[in-house]
């Protein structure tokens, strides 16, 4: 039926008439002509759509004879055949790049996203001095500074910069505003506000030259970098409120000293003198941490003092006020386990208002996530603590490998 739609032996023209002659074909004009072309046309097709609608219908049925139900089975790749796939484009897995990674030679470079390092962020605490600007009967200004001018308006304008220059203060509810905690050893002002990094220096030893040999040579080897230790210039930067609370800090610390120059001031404690200890120098703990408050690096810098005060900084301001201070340490140090020690002695004291003993300091470690709000515990941390876990530090790695975290504890003083 369908090819012989497609045969146009029944249509007038010189297909069906052998006598059809050229003269014929010259005069089939006018509306003979035009019907006939249109009833082709539509001729062809209706026939196509026909036979478009029958093929379908027979590609369904074939489908439908030759369906196969859907085997999950049939795509699964067994271990080793998937191990072979990612190996085949490098990858490693955190087991395989601790064991290579020391052992053996990449040929064609290292993909370790287990180990990338992805994210830090650097902390700074800064331990108190001990100044003797206010009374260790409570909160008053010492004797000694009575007469000082600058001393005496600051304690009632700045009295939250002066406080944090002093540890020996008296113990008690209310003796100072906005619930100052006087048993903490830390300026959590400074922490809050500074905006650069502690860039400590670089461990460069020196060398020793012997004696020029018969050829002219002269040999070198190496000596101690001890000397990278000591003398320890350097800045930060803090952003500073409209108040100059920052400022002010220091200002009162290069006054003080002014002032101890000028005149005889004792300092808080005695023992200070017997024991010939600098109250006015303090220490500044730098640490490093990831994502997960894992620590990555840690350092300290000891014996700490500003050598001035950013006095050219105050202009007309535009915008954030931000003052960067000269300081100088004594010693630096990094990667030592007693920096963590020294820093969790700190806090103990502080928690146990000046005892460092004590055993259940771990009970206030702050949370990460509060349940109730269903959301990041954004609470301020009262005072930092460095934690030994073991196993899941280095993905891979096996349990024997310990690591240290840093936490928070509540402040239940302030």
């Amino acid at each position: 039926m369908a090819d012989s739609m497609f045969d146009n032996s029944n249509v007038p023209g010189p297909n069906s008439d052998p006598d059809y002659t050229n003269s014929q074909r010259m005069n089939n004009t006018g509306n003979n002509s035009d019907k006939v072309a249109a009833s082709t046309v539509d001729t062809i097709a209706t026939a196509a759509n026909s036979l478009m609608s029958h093929k379908d219908r027979m590609w369904r049925e074939t489908l439908k004879e030759r369906s196969v139900p859907f085997d999950a089975k049939a795509f699964d790749i067994d271990e080793a055949t998937m191990q072979a796939i990612i190996n085949s484009a490098n990858i490693k897995s955190p087991e395989q790049l601790n064991n290579l990674r020391f052992n053996s030679f990449a040929r064609y470079g290292v993909l370790d996203i287990a180990h990338n390092h992805s994210g830090s962020r650097e902390y700074l605490f800064f331990t108190k001095p001990d100044l003797h600007i206010f009374s260790t009967n409570g909160f008053e200004i010492n004797k000694q500074l009575k007469d000082v001018t600058f001393f005496k308006n600051a304690i009632e304008q700045y009295p939250m910069s002066l406080l944090a220059l002093q540890q020996t203060l008296k113990r008690g509810n209310g003796l100072y505003p906005h619930h100052f905690d006087p048993a903490s050893k830390f300026i959590p002002l400074l922490s809050n506000h500074v905006t650069s990094s502690l860039d400590l220096p670089a461990i460069a030893a020196t060398e020793t030259e012997n004696n020029t040999s018969l050829f002219q040579v002269k040999t070198t080897y190496r000596d101690s970098s001890e000397q990278s230790d000591f003398g320890f210039d350097f800045s930060l930067e803090f952003w500073d409120t409209r108040y100059l609370d920052v400022y002010m800090l220091f200002k009162a610390y290069d006054e003080y000293c002014r002032q101890e120059f000028y005149r005889n001031i004792t300092p808080p404690k005695l023992s200070y003198i017997t024991d010939r200890v600098n109250c006015k120098q303090f220490s500044i703990y730098k640490i490093i941490v990831d994502e997960t408050n894992t620590i990555i690096f840690y350092g300290k810098a000891t014996g700490v003092y500003p050598m001035g005060v950013p006095r050219e900084a105050m202009s007309n301001f535009d915008g954030t006020i931000k003052i960067t201070v000269p300081m100088k340490a004594q010693f630096v140090s990094d990667m030592d386990p007693i920096i963590l020690d020294e820093l969790n002695r700190i806090t103990r004291m502080s928690y146990y208002d000046g005892n460092s003993g004590g055993t259940g300091i771990t009970t206030g470690i702050m949370p990460l996530y509060n349940r109730h709000t269903g959301s990041a515990d954004t609470r301020w941390g009262g005072f930092p603590y460095i934690v030994k876990d073991k196993g899941a530090a280095r993905k891979g790695a096996p349990d024997e490998e310990q690591f240290y975290r840093l936490t928070w504890i509540y402040n239940y003083n302030s």
